[in-house]
């Protein structure tokens, strides 16, 4: 399951997932993805993650089947106990993980870039 959060700049997604992805979450959040990506060339991407690990991990093969993570300028995960496990997201500096207090700094990076 998934709740996604419109904002004011298109290139800018923010997702909120729970529990494992079904086929209907992932066609959806891909068509989402690749549009964006097709569109801006690159996104930013805000997903807080509410979810064990093995969720996590079909999470983020559902998101990145798409687009590749070079279609991401900036990934901010917010989650407690994220594991940075995938190999796709360790290696990557496009990635930085925030706890759920932190989700303001998360949405703030994701746009500016700026350090937290």
């Amino acid at each position: 399951m998934h709740s996604y959060f419109p904002h004011p700049n298109d290139r800018v997604i923010v997702l909120r997932v729970h529990n494992e992805p079904n086929s209907a979450d992932t066609e959806t959040v891909r068509s989402l993805l690749e549009s964006r990506v097709k569109q801006h060339g690159r996104i930013l991407m805000l997903l807080d993650a509410d979810c064990s690990e093995d969720a996590f991990g079909n999470w983020i093969a559902a998101l990145f089947d798409g687009i590749g993570i070079e279609g991401v300028e900036r990934f901010a995960i917010v989650g407690e106990g994220v594991i940075l496990s995938c190999e796709i997201l360790a290696s990557s500096e496009v990635v930085r993980r925030f706890t759920p207090a932190q989700r303001e700094q998360a949405l703030n990076w994701i746009q500016t870039g700026g350090m937290t």
